[in-house]
């Protein structure tokens, strides 16, 4: 579901769920974006970018420590399917713990320090992917989802007007749903149009 606003602050996104929580809510760690689901996901790439700027800095064994257990982390999500729940449930409380060993370890530069604040205050949400397999380790469907209106703004130099923008957010959540079950956008757009469930075709 896509919405245009004249802000990224919390109230968009709870006016448009609407009293709705969702069960988990994958996000960046934008202060907007968390505290809407019932838990949450933090988007291990926009974590992993926090490190590799650490990593950069250099020095320091605190950094590439969180890279390999991120790293691990998403590539775990990917054996579900393949292994049995007891075994991902074991790769969870293995994850769990990691942190409190980086933590322990001395770090000694701005980016090192400031890492090491976000791993204390968000860890508890760096492995819910490893819980569920229906909950990604990143939000990057979300990013691809938003690509094509960024082009479009980028192409057009923006909407004229909010009755537009509104427009656009219809139609691209109208296409997008369908693209989720399959539908080309004019299905999706027909079945909008003769009020039949997105995922019946015509």
């Amino acid at each position: 579901m896509h919405e245009m606003a004249h802000t990224r602050g919390a109230g968009v996104p709870k006016d448009v769920l609407d009293g709705h929580k969702p069960q988990v809510w994958v996000s960046d760690r934008y202060t907007a974006q968390t505290g809407h689901g019932q838990d949450a996901q933090v988007c291990l790439a926009h974590v992993l970018r926090d490190v590799q700027y650490a990593i950069d800095e250099g020095g320091e064994v605190f950094a590439p420590g969180v890279h390999k257990l991120l790293r691990r982390t998403a590539a775990k999500h990917r054996l579900w399917g393949t292994v049995q729940p007891a075994a991902m449930a074991a790769h969870r409380r293995t994850a769990d713990r990691r942190p409190d060993a980086l933590l322990a370890l001395p770090v000694a530069t701005t980016a090192h320090e400031k890492l090491r604040k976000h791993v204390v205050g968000w860890r508890a949400w760096y492995f819910t992917c490893l819980e569920r397999p229906d909950v990604p380790p990143t939000n990057n469907i979300s990013e691809r989802a938003l690509r094509p209106s960024v082009i479009m703004r980028k192409v057009t130099n923006g909407l004229r007007s909010w009755d537009g923008a509104h427009g656009h957010a219809t139609i691209r959540s109208v296409i997008g749903t369908g693209a989720l079950h399959g539908l080309s956008p004019l299905q999706a757009i027909q079945c909008a149009i003769a009020g039949r469930p997105i995922c019946v075709t015509a």
